[in-house]
């Protein structure tokens, strides 16, 4: 099953079954659907609401959205590491933490005032997320095991994207 984020005036995700390649019912999430993660078993797909400030679970199964989970302000990007999803929050210059078995927030973790970060990466086969933090021309390295940051490095002008190599 692939999911699809729509336009941010329809507000909804679209299934797609790729083994007919047919889509599915539209399911409405929260404003300005952007950003998708799945859950490390399958069984739900996380949804950032850029103007909604939350993440919205869908139950992949049933294809219905659970209730959102407020976040910081303007999140933009999601990843899962583990049973951990990790929100950047552009305005609020945060990274939370979503238990995503429970729905529960944790403390978020501030990556600097005036940050925006914009992505995260995990970094694979570590308890090691890396995020841009757009407006501060560096990139964050925080540790997914004890949720804080670990250091941050100057890379220049609004970097935007990250990729990690092995």
């Amino acid at each position: 099953m692939l999911f699809r984020s729509a336009s941010f005036g329809s507000n909804t995700v679209t299934p797609i079954d790729t083994s007919d390649d047919r889509a599915g019912r539209p399911i409405r999430v929260g404003q300005a659907p952007g950003a998708l993660a799945v859950s490390r078993d399958g069984s739900t797909v996380e949804v950032v609401g850029g103007d909604a400030d939350s993440v919205t679970p869908i139950a992949t199964a049933r294809r219905r959205a659970r209730h959102p989970i407020p976040v910081g302000l303007s999140p933009a990007d999601i990843a899962v590491v583990g049973a951990t999803a990790w929100v950047v929050n552009t305005v609020s210059g945060t990274v939370t933490p979503i238990d995503v078995a429970r729905g529960r927030v944790r403390p978020p973790i501030s990556v600097g005032t005036y940050a925006y970060p914009t992505q995260i990466v995990p970094v694979r086969g570590e308890p090691a997320a890396v995020v841009a933090d757009t407006y501060a021309g560096r990139i964050s390295f925080l540790d997914t095991r004890t949720r804080r940051q670990l250091v941050r490095v100057k890379v220049g002008r609004y970097p935007v994207a990250i990729a990690i190599a092995r």
